[in-house]
């Protein structure tokens, strides 16, 4: 996948479907730091722990951090 698909992919990470969501999120994670854009986003989806769609979410944004800025994914994590 190449980064131009970033803001497409970011868009989709918003959808309320935790399928689609999750998959934004893993496609957004094999891109790596070309997708440092979707940081913010992620980190929102990694930390709301009040949706039910999370469940899927959570894990799918917190490999994604990690694959995409591995020093902002620890010190987020540590904040939460």
């Amino acid at each position: 996948m190449t980064p131009e698909v970033v803001p497409t992919l970011i868009e989709i990470l918003k959808n309320k479907d935790s399928l689609v969501s999750n998959a934004a999120a893993e496609a957004l994670g094999s891109i790596g730091p070309a997708a440092k854009d979707a940081i913010s986003l992620l980190a929102e989806a990694r930390n709301d722990t009040k949706r039910r769609r999370q469940v899927w979410l959570r894990p799918a944004a917190t490999e994604a951090l990690a694959r995409i800025d591995p020093r902002t994914a620890a010190e987020q994590e540590t904040k939460y």
